[in-house]
């Protein structure tokens, strides 16, 4: 059984620190030069496969990146 990863970020609570970009093993994330509504630069989800290392998730001080694990035979 594998299990397949999805970041999902809330956009509007990002504020553009870069970290999880920074902290991503597998290139997940890169940054975007779109802007939230508080004009802050948001992070985009490349085609890599994410591993679900988690540590995008506990760098955001903001909350705003989730990781979803899905199961596939």
């Amino acid at each position: 059984m594998m299990t397949k990863y999805n970041i999902i970020i809330n956009i509007e609570k990002c504020k553009g620190c870069e970290l999880c970009i920074k902290e991503c093993n597998k290139g997940k994330l890169i940054k975007s030069y779109k802007t939230n509504e508080n004009g802050y630069c948001y992070p985009k989800i490349t085609e890599t496969e994410c591993i679900g290392c988690g540590n995008c998730f506990q760098v955001c001080s903001n909350w705003a990146i989730e990781i979803q694990g899905e199961d596939n035979d």
